[in-house]
């Protein structure tokens, strides 16, 4: 394996903290600390459900039809959810502040199970 081909191979580990700066630029400075722990969270948990489906013996999924493996798969529904979370960050700047929590984290339970439906096929 050739320097290049690991030294892309690991940014691809590690593409979806790319969402960070995005979140510093795109998110209402007040909720600065929310996104960055809402894109830390979905970080964590992708790489926690990855690590789960190789334990349990199945890296690929339960069905076969789908080719791509489970994190790319994780990577894509956290990154729609990232980016609804920065929506909803966006047009609802004066919401209540325990209001905006809760509804981060009924967003965050959202991409949890729809990632690990997907990530199971």
């Amino acid at each position: 394996m050739s320097f290049i081909q690991m030294v892309f191979e690991t940014i691809f580990q590690w593409l979806d903290l790319f969402w960070i700066p995005l979140a510093l630029v795109f998110v209402d400075p007040r909720q600065w600390w929310k996104a960055v722990g809402f894109v830390l969270s979905c970080v964590l948990t992708l790489r926690l459900q990855v690590e789960i489906l190789d334990t349990l013996g199945i890296p690929h999924g339960l069905l076969p039809f789908i080719d791509s493996s489970p994190y790319v798969r994780g990577l894509m529904i956290y990154g729609l959810f990232i980016i609804l979370f920065f929506w909803l960050s966006k047009y609802y700047k004066r919401l209540d502040p325990f209001i905006f929590l809760a509804a981060s984290f009924s967003l965050f339970g959202g991409a949890f199970c729809v990632s690990s439906v997907i990530m199971l096929l």
